[in-house]
């Protein structure tokens, strides 16, 4: 529950949780049942909401949500204007690999991201001409460059697990990453219009 003493190392003779323990007590009524997820780009600062819809445990008061953020969302929750209030100055018992937990209390979230420049897709330099009837060759197919073996570059296209959003996302990701990869070049090379890549 979170009312006893909790002894670990750097505090050999405990530390106390009874403010922690309050805390819960009076927010132990509401839970999170879902979460929207809402997001803005202003400049060089992106905001990710999240809107989490809370229910009720019968004969509680309903209260915002209570919830722990890890080291990673702290500075990302403290740099919004509104929105969630981290609750720093309350210790929680959860400590882990990723550091202390911390309290959270609200029904949104806004984490502020500062965003890099966009550094665009093209190459930082231009193919040379030289090179240029290659790289098409390769892209064109069939004779050149096969991305599985069979097919050429301007053939590859997702599977259709992945096309119909049931196949995982770490593999998904990245070939989408190399189709998209192979319209940039083409793009670079005067040819993403072409009919080979609709």
């Amino acid at each position: 529950t979170g009312s006893g003493t909790a002894h670990c190392s750097g505090a050999p003779t405990g530390r106390s949780n009874q403010a922690y323990a309050e805390l819960l007590q009076q927010h132990a009524g509401s839970y999170p049942a879902s979460a929207a997820v809402e997001f803005k780009v202003d400049g060089d600062v992106g905001t990710l909401r999240w809107v989490w819809a809370r229910r009720g445990l019968a004969g509680w008061h309903r209260q915002k949500l209570l919830q722990l953020a890890w080291p990673v969302h702290r500075p990302l929750l403290e740099a919004a204007s509104d929105g969630a209030k981290v609750m720093s100055k309350i210790a929680t018992p959860f400590c882990d690999v990723r550091g202390e937990a911390v309290a959270v209390v609200g029904n949104t979230w806004d984490l502020v991201y500062e965003l890099f420049p966009d550094v665009g897709l093209n190459s930082p330099r231009q193919v040379p001409v030289s090179l240029q009837s290659e790289i098409l060759a390769v892209l064109r197919g069939p004779e050149a460059a096969r991305w599985n073996h069979s097919s050429p570059d301007c053939s590859f296209d997702l599977p259709l697990k992945y096309q119909l959003a049931v196949g995982d996302t770490y593999f998904s990701g990245k070939m989408i990453a190399r189709l998209a990869r192979l319209v940039a070049i083409a793009g670079e090379l005067g040819e993403a219009e072409e009919i080979y890549f609709g």
